[in-house]
Formats: C-alpha cells, sequence, structure tokens
C-alpha cells in the first residue's frame, strides 16, 4: 500500500509536469498546435490512464476488504465505503471503455446510436456533459479541498468534536490528497461565462488554502512548494486559456488527476498499518 501511495503521488507529478509541457508546447509551437488535442482524443492515453487508475482503484479497495476478513482492522463505515468505491471504479472503468466497445470494435445498437452524445455504448454520455462535470467539481471542492480547511480553521473545537465523535477523521483528506484534486482543478476553460462558478471556486480555494497553511502550526516547506506549484500552473494555464475548449480536451486530464486523488485518499485510511493510527486519533 504504501509502494502505491508513492506511485500515485509521483504519477501525480509526472502528469501535472507533462501537462504544463504540453499547453506551453500547444500555444507556442505552431507545428504543435494540436498537440493538446490529440494527447486528449478519445481512446488516447490519457482516458486508458483512467482506466488504469480506475481499475487499480477496484484492486486496491478489493485487497483491503479481504485483508480486512482475515484481520479485522477496518471499522463498518470504512468497509461499506471500500464496497461503494470499488463497484464506482469498475462501473467507471467499464463506462470508460464503453462496455468493452472500444476494445472489441462492436456497434451501438438503436438506442445509443440516436441517444449518446458520442453514439457509443456507455450510459454517461446519455446526458450532457455539463451535468456529469458538476457532481464531480462539487463533490471535489466540498469534500476534498473545503471540508479540510474548515475543519482546520474552525474557531471552536465544535467541529472537530463532532467529527471525532463520529469517526469520520480518518476520511479527512491530507493535504497532498488536497494538491491532487486542487491541482485537477485548475484545469478548466478559463474566462467563459458558462466556468465563472469553475474559476469563482478556484480562486476561493486557494484562500482558503493559503489561510490554513499560514494559521496551523505543523504546515512544513513542502506544503508551500505543493501548494506553490499548483498556483504556477494555475496560472499558466489562465494566461494561456486560448488554446482549451469548453468541450472536452482539458477535462480529459482532469478526470485521471480526479481519480488519481481517489486513490491517493482511499491509500490514506485503507491501509491496515497506518490506518489503525488514524482509527486511533479519531
Amino acid at each position: 500500500m504504501v509502494l502505491i501511495r508513492g506511485a500515485t503521488q509521483a504519477a501525480y507529478f509526472v502528469v501535472s509536469l507533462a501537462t504544463v509541457m504540453v499547453v506551453l508546447i500547444t500555444a507556442h509551437d505552431p507545428s504543435q498546435a494540436d498537440l493538446l488535442r490529440r494527447m486528449t482524443r478519445e481512446n488516447g492515453i490519457v482516458e486508458w490512464g483512467s482506466v488504469a487508475v480506475l481499475t487499480l482503484i477496484l484492486l486496491v479497495c478489493l485487497g483491503s476488504f479481504l485483508r480486512h476478513r482475515k484481520h479485522p482492522y477496518l471499522p463498518s463505515l470504512a468497509r461499506t465505503l471500500l464496497v461503494v468505491l470499488g463497484f464506482t471504479a469498475l462501473l467507471g472503468a467499464l463506462e470508460e471503455i464503453s462496455w468493452g466497445q472500444q476494445v472489441l470494435g462492436f456497434r451501438s445498437n438503436q438506442f445509443f446510436l440516436e441517444n449518446n452524445l458520442q453514439r457509443e455504448t456507455n450510459l454517461h454520455n446519455l446526458m450532457p456533459a455539463s451535468i456529469s462535470s458538476s457532481i464531480i467539481n462539487t463533490t471535489v471542492y466540498i469534500f476534498f479541498l473545503w471540508v479540510p480547511c474548515l475543519l482546520c480553521l474552525a474557531p471552536a473545537p465544535r467541529l472537530q468534536k463532532f467529527v471525532r465523535e463520529r469517526g469520520l477523521s480518518a476520511f479527512v483528506p491530507g493535504f497532498s490528497t488536497m494538491m491532487i484534486f486542487a491541482f485537477g482543478s485548475t484545469l478548466q476553460a478559463y474566462f467563459l461565462f458558462p466556468t465563472w462558478s469553475d474559476t469563482v471556486a478556484l480562486i476561493a480555494t486557494f484562500g482558503l488554502i493559503v489561510w490554513m497553511l499560514v494559521r496551523q502550526a505543523t504546515t512544513r516547506w513542502s506544503d508551500w512548494f505543493g501548494f506553490a506549484w499548483v498556483a504556477l500552473c494555475a496560472t499558466i494555464f489562465a494566461l494561456h486559456h486560448d488554446i482549451f475548449r469548453f468541450a472536452n480536451m482539458q477535462y480529459e486530464i482532469r478526470e485521471l488527476i480526479v481519480v488519481l486523488g481517489c486513490l491517493h485518499w482511499i491509500t490514506d485510511w485503507s491501509d491496515p498499518t497506518a490506518s489503525r493510527a488514524r482509527w486511533a486519533r479519531g
């Protein structure tokens, strides 16, 4: 589990660095003006990267659940969450490959040809992309970014006591997990009316993170470095906003980052050696 956690952190840094390089090359090299589009095309490396991470989430959840059956260490809420997350990861992976259509190449039936936005055999494209994107963004901002900040900044211990007494503190994302999700939120089409709420949410999140880093006594220089990297990425993307599109492109990368963040978060509380201490603190 420690290996998976380290690999997830390394993958995040590689993907974030590669994204910055792709954006800069796309924006400044006329011969590579379609590089971002090529990297994020359907059935491309980014989409298959998401499938691989979702599959790994499924395996981690299954492995943790089976390990717990032999040597119990997780409360019932954590066990239930492992089942839910494992099933969601399986469903997500199958949806990404259109339930095997991307691999086997079979033709969609008439229902999907008429109702699916991409004429593929999957469910998530039966609805406008803005709906599913809004659901994901709201979940990311509230649970993985705002809640950890507010728990740290709460002026009274009442909220923290409420979380501890209900055994929820182990689920609160750590700072390294927060930075993965924060980077994912920088990938947006800036300066467009349909995405103004995304931009406002990102700015508010940056303000909360800075406030948290200043207030908490345990802040390390590496925390500031991690946040500075995310803020730099956001600045680069905003300055080169003209290469982004409201439809797809950067959002394929965001999906990959979100599932990487989920994998990193799961290893926080499902690892038997680390989680015992976290549950005890809770």
